[in-house]
């Protein structure tokens, strides 16, 4: 499993991948090009979904609205597949 640097969610994301027994790979320092698709959607995540206020700081709660709205955004909201 790979994810960029940043510690926002970074203990949960080891923990998970402990009890999976994933190996952990960090991304690259500063080469946020390498993965423009990850970081646009990341973007989306937050303006669409936690800016819009369905953030809430309990990870148990949070985790199914997340993917109610995830289920909604790949399988029923049309897309645009141009290039970024």
């Amino acid at each position: 499993m790979q994810r960029d640097n940043g510690n926002k969610f970074g203990k949960y994301f080891e923990d998970a991948c402990k009890q999976l027994g994933l190996q952990h790979y960090f991304s690259r320092v500063r080469t946020l090009k390498e993965h423009a698709e990850i970081e646009r959607f990341n973007k989306t995540i937050e303006q669409e979904f936690v800016q819009m206020g369905h953030y809430i700081d309990d990870v148990e709660l949070f985790n199914p609205l997340l993917t109610e709205w995830l289920i909604e955004y790949n399988f029923n909201r049309p897309h645009n597949h141009q290039n970024i």
